[in-house]
């Protein structure tokens, strides 16, 4: 029996994370899939050869049957009076839910959905929903923010951002690594609604390893083979200074000082490009315009467009400098790129990359200076133990194990649902 898949999007960004899924779901003749959007589809499917239906519940009648279920949320380890009040919130919003995306979702009657996404409204009506129609649903976002020591906390424990919330939200989270399902876990996950696959986004990492893609990435950017290239991936500062002024950069005063350290230091090698890609999810925002402002005179740097491929990006630099904490971290380390990671003077967050040797921390621009000078590549030892740990196996198959997660998911359903028919 074919399995039909409900695929996610919600922003500009997810065709490109979700994009091995699909190739992989399109491979395999137990699936079909429908992409739904709930953003503009023309713009987010552009380059890939299939449409998104755009995401419009108004224009479906009622659902003709009740519910099947309510969203039962797992009690937590810890938070428990922040879970206690969520999960009241999210009953009612999810009776709502049902009532106002039930019908349209019973008309493309899926048998599970996935995405790789943050629990936005639209995409909150749609998984609250499905779980109210029985419908499983998965999600396999990076829950990055693992990477961080939580000091207001309890000093030792990873916290994990929106991830509380996503934990009452889906029914399941694909996990990158075994180290991300543990922070999961202690956050109040229940170990059977998790699973370990992998990151497929790494799944060609022995292509972009290659000297052929680098000579491609270098050639692509127009950049010569004996140009020194410092790459900036765009971690958004500004918008996690306006979000999370707790565990971040705490204003846009503070975002302006960071660059301001990293353009002053940048400054003092002109025979070196920094490349810069901001993140996507600032776009249409005002990050690359504060960057454009404060470069000094005489800095060689080029800004590339946001939705440029990240591997052929890290591949086209000699070293990389960040705010730790981004997915990018990860492709910079995986690389072998020597990482730099750059942080206030009052910043009290503890970085795993840091704490773990993979990445010397400058904290003013002479700190900066001493490690552009002489950037090291991370310890081969640490950092193969590192990724295992966070983006599991880097054996190309991580993808496979998603999709096939998937198909476990939905015949364990099935079977479910038959014995409860037979009874």
């Amino acid at each position: 029996m074919t399995i039909h898949v409900l695929a996610l999007y919600s922003t500009s960004q997810d065709p490109l994370l979700m994009a091995p899924i699909l190739e992989c779901l399109a491979r395999d003749a137990r699936f079909r899939f429908t992409i739904i959007s709930t953003e503009n589809s023309a713009r987010m499917m552009k380059g890939f050869p299939r449409e998104a239906i755009a995401y419009a519940p108004e224009f479906s009648a009622a659902p003709t049957a009740p519910p099947q279920c309510t969203v039962v949320v797992d009690p937590a380890m810890r938070y428990a009076d922040w879970y206690k009040a969520e999960a009241e919130a999210l009953a009612t919003e999810a009776e709502a839910a049902v009532i106002k995306a039930g019908g349209w979702l019973a008309n493309l009657s899926p048998d599970i959905i996935v995405g790789r996404v943050s629990p936005t409204p639209p995409i909150r009506e749609i998984v609250l929903a499905a779980r109210m129609l029985g419908i499983p649903t998965v999600n396999a976002e990076h829950g990055v923010s693992s990477l961080v020591r939580n000091d207001l906390d309890d000093g030792q424990s990873l916290r994990f951002h929106g991830k509380w919330a996503e934990s009452l939200l889906f029914d399941y989270f694909g996990c990158w690594g075994e180290a991300i399902c543990d922070v999961m876990v202690d956050h109040g996950w229940h170990r059977d609604r998790l699973f370990v696959h992998g990151c497929p986004d790494f799944d060609q990492i022995a292509e972009y390893r290659s000297g052929p893609f680098r000579k491609k990435s270098r050639s692509h950017f127009g950049i010569g083979d004996d140009v020194r290239v410092v790459a900036l991936p765009g971690r958004p500062l500004l918008y996690t200074a306006r979000e999370f002024p707790a565990v971040c950069l705490g204003s846009s005063k503070e975002v302006a000082l960071w660059y301001e350290m990293l353009f002053s230091a940048i400054s003092e090698f002109p025979d070196s490009i920094l490349l810069v890609k901001n993140h996507p999810l600032l776009a249409g925002e005002s990050e690359e315009a504060l960057q454009r402002e404060l470069v000094p005179p005489g800095v060689r740097i080029r800004w590339v467009n946001v939705e440029e491929d990240i591997w052929r990006f890290i591949s086209a630099a000699d070293l990389v400098v960040g705010h730790p904490g981004s997915t990018t971290d990860f492709h910079a380390l995986a690389l072998g790129r020597p990482l730099i990671s750059l942080m206030l003077p009052d910043q009290t967050q503890r970085y795993m990359v840091i704490e773990e040797a993979l990445s010397p921390c400058a904290r003013d621009r002479e700190g900066l200076l001493c490690h552009l000078l002489s950037p090291d590549a991370p310890p081969t030892g640490p950092l193969k133990k590192f990724l295992s740990s966070y983006i599991g196996p880097l054996d190309g198959r991580a993808t496979e194990r998603l999709v096939e997660r998937l198909a476990e998911i939905v015949e364990e359903r099935r079977s479910r649902n038959s014995l409860t028919a037979s009874d």
